[in-house]
């Protein structure tokens, strides 16, 4: 049996059939559940009540919080959908070496990073630079994304029931997902607080993608 983390070389790409098995790759797993869940609960948390809103009537107290429920729905839905991607991507994956671990830890440093751009969006709801900061995050999250799936590809880390137009169709959909992002940076001094809309129509991109693979294949 050969360990996909093999002692003494920390940094040696080692394959095996039992690398989904490793405890390397289900501590991964776990620690990355670990943070996501954090992450969400920091939202909430974001979300404050005033302490006088006995006194001004509750009425005002909710719409004062709108900007706050706003920035949870759309940072919720942000941290759902990498949630989903990135247990996706691990799906793929038959092993891990040091360097997809680094990569990985660099990612859920990000991940960790989200509450803040959250707190700047529903503080500066009409500022773009807090956009922009969002923005900013969601398109290194992307790439990185990107950038761990195509590693471990080219490393021989991905499993072999997975065809290269299979492929190629995931590094299509993270590349389009890094340029919309990437171009809502200089867009959200425009759009402001509509900015979110734009990272919601890749739902529609996103789909559009995959929907061309599938008939691509199909060929």
């Amino acid at each position: 049996m050969n360990p996909i983390w093999k002692a003494g070389a920390p940094f040696a790409t080692v394959t095996a059939e039992d690398g989904r098995r490793s405890v390397l790759f289900t501590r991964l797993l776990a620690l990355s559940d670990g943070v996501f869940a954090i992450s969400l609960t920091l939202l909430v948390l974001n979300i404050e009540v005033p302490a006088d809103a006995e006194v001004d009537g509750l009425g005002p107290v909710l719409a004062a919080l709108q900007p706050d429920l706003i920035a949870f729905v759309v940072t919720v839905f942000v941290v759902g959908i990498y949630w989903r991607n990135h247990h996706q991507l691990f799906e793929t994956f038959r092993g891990l070496d040091g360097t997809l671990v680094g990569l990985s830890i660099g990612y859920l440093a990000l991940i960790a990073l989200v509450p803040l751009p959250n707190d700047l969006i529903s503080s500066y709801q009409f500022d773009p630079w807090a956009y922009v900061a969002f923005a900013t995050l969601l398109t290194l999250l992307s790439a990185l994304d990107t950038g761990m799936f195509v590693y471990a590809w080219r490393a021989g880390l991905v499993r072999r029931s997975i065809s290269t137009a299979a492929a190629g169709v995931e590094v299509t959909r993270g590349l389009v997902s890094t340029l919309v992002f990437a171009a809502s940076v200089p867009l959200a001094f425009v759009l402001v607080s509509a900015t979110p809309l734009l990272w919601i129509a890749l739902l529609v991109l996103d789909r559009l993608v995959v929907s061309a693979g599938e008939r691509t294949d199909r060929g």
